[in-house]
């Protein structure tokens, strides 16, 4: 943001040295990037008197000039039609570095004659393209620097220009009058409140604006304009200029240049149409696919239907918040202009900018939020100011929709201040620095109530009054204050058993080759309603850009769009997981700690003695139940069912439970559909594991060491035909559950289904093989035992699964 020194006065007197401005506004937090004095271009140059003109010898059009320049008198070579006897010049000696010609001179000879420096013109001082004569002083005072002369008669010539840096949540500090208001606070100046005048409408305006019903209202909820009639669109006034010009804004008309002049000075963007090529009314709409519009940047852009755009009856005139279209922009022959001034969604602007690649200052402001109640004072400031420079007759205004501010009291408790930052700051002053921010105060016995302008949308709470009151008064009086020392050393940790487990998971999967990777907590809408299971998206108020807003309700968003990243780079084979927070809700508590993973590509490295294999759900679940197993979790417990969220294929995923209600993890394959919208090629193969309700878990693996038993194990191996449908783990569970004292493992190591297994044994049905082992703790057991649990396993897998020994 960029402003100069003479432009904030306007809003601000003040007689402070600009080195006390600019401490103010860095501890403001209006951080100061640089500070340009155009002075120092003129520092070397001195103001001359002509004494003596007399023809050159050898060339009709020069002329040889003997100048007065305080301490000596110097011939001077000069060519400029309007040099004269008793003229006052600026004067570059020999050595001087001349800005508009990017070089230094030096005594040089002249068609024989030598000249001893150079009388300089407005384009060798870098002023303006003016070059057919040299400047002309008045009242020079001789051998006194250019820049003294400047001071006095051309202040604008060598205003300081500050560039601030401003966070995404202060769009009011876009404008020099937010600045000002900012510095006054502080108690650096006066603020001048510059309320623009009332505007007499003349006539009804013949063009009508309309909200269209495909625009919703959080695209584009006021939208308000004014017609103008009988202007001269001429060059802008002086002062229009050199405001403009001053930050490197290239004048163009008055018409155009007021737009660009609001824009800074308000942080107010408006448009303006060429009324007479303007065929209806404006109509505020979302674009047709494959619309096109050429710009005001001379390029063509083809629009889709997220995008909104100003229309007439024939074509699209602008990008809404972004820039205008070439068709019916202000030109010189401009007579008749309709205003528009709007509120466009910050977000979508955003999104319509990134899309296209347009970087303009109404989009930059636009998409962190302007103030919405300065639509029509802004249409009338520029109203005013359209009137005074081009004259004209202004319509009365035609609107759509309402301004969309809302009025949130929060109730302040003034202690807060002190109880939060330790800093004393006295209630009189509190209430002063609030009221001159611009805040409506009402005094209440035990609180004050206080409502934030329309112009700060990032004022959410009690919280966001004591950073203001602090910001203002100074970070620099916080007081560093050392934590008392009970012991000596470093003391105990002691930390949750859901950190324990933390740091037990993450240690467990690094060991599987897994690479741990830490993702934004924010994501962008449609990830957040994607992967948030019908739960109510969390909205950041301020959020850092149109990709981030919104608090993740998992961590699979940020994990897929770190695969989609490495795979676009060539990185087809990886595994890696994140330990994190999820987000459930907007108030304390309801957010929650998981760990999720994700698999790509291959599960082993080229080998010439082993074939390679993708990674499979299997893989997932084996790091599930790893993970679970090193906490101490006995497997023996868990349930398998296929209720998973829908961001999971349906078919090849299962959710991990304890008991009925319990989820402990999930595990599985992305739904297509996801991978579809996310521009993944494959589906990654992902799992997560629920921290939160591990903590409490009681079921622990009873650790009795299968290799400790003096007495033979015994192995059997069962194959059952079954239905296709039956789930694997019912069946494990079930064996485990006939003895746990003597059945130790179950293993399933063969599946047989298909076709060629609908031939074999029946169509609907699979062959599942379990391999058990029987190992007893106290006694060798007999054949007659070992039959007796074979039949019971038969059994009782018949009883639950309707399967048959094969």
């Amino acid at each position: 943001m960029k402003f100069s020194f003479g432009w904030l006065k306007s809003y601000l007197r003040c007689d402070d040295d600009i080195s006390l401005i600019l401490n103010a506004l860095n501890d403001l937090g209006l951080e100061v990037e640089s500070v340009s004095d155009p002075s120092t271009q003129f520092s070397n140059f001195i103001i001359g008197k002509v004494v003596k003109v007399r023809e050159h010898p050898n060339a009709d059009k020069l002329k040889v000039c003997t100048v007065d320049v305080g301490d000596s008198r110097r011939e001077i070579v000069c060519g400029a039609p309007n040099v004269k006897l008793d003229m006052g010049v600026v004067v570059a000696m020999p050595g001087t570095f001349i800005p508009g010609l990017g070089k230094k001179i030096s005594v040089g000879k002249i068609r024989g004659v030598e000249s001893y420096g150079m009388m300089c013109s407005e384009f060798e001082l870098n002023i303006s393209n003016e070059h057919d004569g040299i400047i002309c002083l008045d009242q020079p005072k001789v051998g006194r620097p250019f820049t003294d002369w400047l001071k006095i008669n051309d202040p604008v010539r060598i205003d300081h220009v500050i560039d601030i840096a401003i966070t995404p949540n202060r769009p009011d500090a876009l404008g020099v009058r937010g600045v000002a208001r900012d510095l006054s606070a502080k108690g650096v100046g006066e603020f001048l409140e510059r309320n623009p005048a009332k505007i007499s409408p003349k006539f009804e305006s013949p063009i009508d604006v309309i909200l269209h019903k495909n625009v919703s209202l959080k695209d584009c909820p006021y939208f308000v304009g004014r017609y103008i009639r009988g202007t001269k669109n001429n060059s802008s006034p002086q002062w229009l200029v050199d405001r403009l010009e001053s930050i490197g804004i290239r004048s163009i008309s008055s018409l155009v240049d007021l737009t660009n002049f609001l824009t800074i000075d308000s942080a107010r963007p408006l448009h303006a149409f060429d009324a007479d090529k303007l065929q209806g009314n404006l109509v505020v709409r979302k674009a047709i696919s494959g619309e096109k519009i050429e710009a005001l940047d001379g390029r063509i852009y083809e629009l889709d239907q997220s995008m909104t755009v100003i229309a007439d009856d024939k074509r699209v005139h602008s990008i809404g918040g972004i820039i205008g279209g070439m068709f019916s922009g202000c030109t010189e022959d401009t007579k008749n202009v309709f205003i528009e001034s709007a509120y466009f969604d910050p977000i979508s602007t955003a999104m319509t900018g990134r899309k296209l690649g347009i970087i303009t200052d109404a989009r930059y402001r636009f998409e962190r939020g302007i103030d919405p109640s300065f639509t029509i004072p802004g249409l009338d400031y520029y109203t005013e100011l359209a009137i005074r420079t081009c004259g004209g007759d202004p319509s009365g205004l035609v609107s759509s929709g309402d301004n969309p501010h809302k009025v949130k009291p929060i109730a302040f408790r003034q202690e807060k201040v002190r109880e939060v930052t330790g800093i004393n700051v006295p209630r009189k002053r509190q209430i002063d620095i609030l009221s001159k921010l611009g805040f409506k105060i009402e005094k209440k016995t035990e609180s004050v109530i206080v409502e934030a302008p329309s112009w700060r949308p990032d004022i959410g709470g009690e919280i966001d009054l004591v950073e203001e009151i602090i910001r203002v008064t100074s970070l620099d009086k916080l007081e560093s204050t050392p934590l008392p020392l009970k012991n000596r050393g470093v003391g105990e940790v002691n930390q949750s058993e859901i950190r324990l487990n933390a740091n037990k998971i993450r240690r467990y999967l690094a060991s599987q080759g897994l690479k741990e990777l830490i993702t934004y907590s924010f994501i962008d809408e449609s990830s957040a309603k994607f992967f948030g299971e019908g739960k109510e998206e969390v909205t950041l108020i301020n959020s850092i850009s149109s990709e981030m807003t919104h608090l993740r309700p998992s961590l699979f968003p940020g994990l897929l769009m770190a695969s989609k990243k490495n795979l676009a780079r060539g990185m087809s084979d990886f595994s890696c997981f994140e330990l994190g927070e999820v987000f459930m809700g907007p108030d304390p508590g309801q957010e929650s700690l998981e760990v999720s993973g994700i698999l790509v590509g291959c599960n082993e490295d080229r080998s010439a003695f082993q074939g390679r294999r993708d990674f499979d759900v299997f893989d997932a679940k084996s790091y599930v139940e790893g993970t679970l197993k090193n906490l101490g979790i006995n497997l023996d417990s868990l349930q398998l069912d296929r209720k998973v969220p829908s961001f999971f294929h349906p078919n090849k995923s299962a959710v991990v439970r304890l008991g009925k209600f319990k989820v402990l993890g999930v595990f599985g394959e992305l739904h297509p559909n996801i991978a579809l919208r996310m521009g993944i090629k494959h589906c990654p193969i992902m799992f997560s594991i629920f921290l939160g309700e591990l903590s409490g878990t009681k079921v622990k693996l009873k650790r009795t060491g299968i290799g400790n038993s003096e007495y033979p194990s015994v192995v059997r191996d069962f194959a059952f035909v079954m239905g296709e449908k039956v789930e694997v783990h019912k069946i494990i569970s079930t064996i485990r559950k006939i003895d746990r004292e003597l059945i130790k493992e179950v293993n399933l190591f063969d599946v047989f289904e298909g076709p060629q297994a609908e031939r074999q044994i029946g169509g609907g049905k699979k062959s599942l093989a379990f391999e058990i082992l029987i190992q007893p703790k106290d006694r060798t057991l007999g054949d007659k035992e070992i039959e007796s649990l074979c039949d019971k396993i038969v059994l009782e897998v018949g009883r639950v699964s309707g399967g048959i020994l094969r």
